[in-house]
């Protein structure tokens, strides 16, 4: 008996587990069966579609056109508007370089501007405005000294020692000069600066002790001195040179070596109306002076006249 109900339920179960994979059979026959229907419905529906309304369409692409009509408007905004700015960028670039170059510009313009003051400093001063400045170089006041007892004892040797060019000096003058004149006392001595640097115009002031006359006789020379080999020396060739002449002649301009002049001419006047003796001595002096010079100019118009004639 009891082997029968096994045998039983055995049976139930395999039924029961029949009809579980029936029911799922069906189950899936019926999805396929839906959705095949589905399919057959959109097939319906693309053969026979609905209609459409056409005003509904025109307003959809009115729509459609007022903003593409829009985004064009707003593109060409945000163009401009970035273009804008890199204009803007750009003449802010602008504005800095011209700016720098404005600062540069007055910079260099200021540099310029010092450059020229603290040059002019050192520049040498125009002939006509030079003032006179008392000679304190040592070198320069021996060789003064040097050149003034040269020429009062006429002593050549010692003067083409100091002298560039002793060929321009006149031994036959020097001798006549020296038998009147016996000394030079309370030598000054000034100068103003010459044609190059190292070069001056040295402006000597004394009084010359004359023989036989009691008064001393204020007199002055204008010596040009160079410098050569580092050593000053006394231009002896100045009516030969161009550049020194006119420049000379320029200082003959100068207020203040024209009252340097005045001065010792005033002061050897003076020393005449106080003396006869030197007053007769400065009407022969002038008058030898004046045939000296006289002369000179009738030998150098005869000279010239001679170089002409053998140019042609």
């Amino acid at each position: 008996m009891s082997k029968k109900k096994h045998h039983n339920k055995k049976s139930n179960k395999h039924n029961n587990d029949k009809q579980n994979v029936i029911n799922d059979i069906i189950q899936e026959q019926t999805q396929e069966e839906e959705i095949l229907d589905d399919e057959e419905d959109v097939l319906a529906d693309e053969d026979n579609p609905r209609e459409v309304d056409i005003r509904e369409l025109n307003h959809i692409i009115d729509e459609i056109e007022d903003i593409k009509v829009y985004e064009e408007r707003r593109t060409r905004r945000n163009n401009m508007i970035e273009k804008e700015k890199q204009s803007i960028g750009i003449d802010k670039r602008v504005i800095l370089v011209i700016v720098s170059l404005i600062l540069a510009v007055a910079l260099f313009t200021t540099l310029i501007v010092d450059a020229c003051c603290s040059g002019s400093s050192n520049k040498k001063s125009s002939p006509t405005d030079a003032k006179l400045k008392e000679v304190t170089n040592e070198s320069v006041i021996t060789l003064m000294n040097s050149y003034i007892e040269a020429i009062q004892k006429a002593d050549i040797d010692a003067l083409s020692e100091i002298v560039d060019n002793s060929d321009n000096i006149s031994a036959d003058k020097l001798a006549k000069e020296s038998e009147y004149i016996e000394g030079y006392e309370n030598i000054k001595l000034y100068y103003i600066n010459g044609v190059n640097k190292g070069e001056l115009v040295i402006f000597m002031s004394y009084d010359n002790k004359i023989l036989n006359i009691k008064t001393p006789a204020p007199g002055a020379m204008m010596l040009y001195v160079i410098k050569k080999d580092d050593k000053y020396l006394v231009h002896t060739g100045v009516k030969d040179d161009k550049e020194v002449l006119e420049y000379i002649e320029k200082l003959g301009k100068n207020k203040n070596v024209i009252e340097f002049n005045d001065k010792v001419n005033k002061a050897f006047e003076d020393a005449c109306k106080s003396d006869k003796n030197l007053a007769e001595f400065k009407a022969a002096i002038t008058s030898t002076e004046e045939k000296q010079d006289k002369d000179e100019e009738t030998t150098e118009a005869v000279e010239e006249t001679t170089t002409k004639k053998k140019k042609k």
